[in-house]
């Protein structure tokens, strides 16, 4: 069940005032397990915030960069295929 705004805002402010950062939400035991695992952090690195802080936004860029690469050449084939079509003699 999702949380009414009012509630997420005040979770938000709570964890600003505690000084908490994203990247201390986001970096579970199980991501910082994962990550090493993957070779994208070390095991001495898993509770430097900076580095993991680095290690995730690596792999973001990375994911949305493929992704990136990947839906230009979908859309690239798919324009491709309509100009060609056009192209066509009727």
């Amino acid at each position: 069940m999702p949380l009414d705004p009012a509630k997420k805002m005040a979770a938000y402010r709570e964890r600003k005032r505690r000084g908490e950062t994203l990247v201390q939400v986001l970096a579970t035991p199980s991501l910082k397990l994962a990550m090493i695992e993957f070779g994208m952090l070390e095991k001495s690195q898993a509770d430097d915030a900076a580095a993991l802080s680095e290690a995730i936004g690596a792999t973001l860029a990375e994911y949305l960069g493929s992704e990136t690469k990947k839906a230009r050449a979908s859309f690239g084939e798919y324009t491709g295929r309509a100009a060609s079509l056009q192209q066509k003699p009727r």
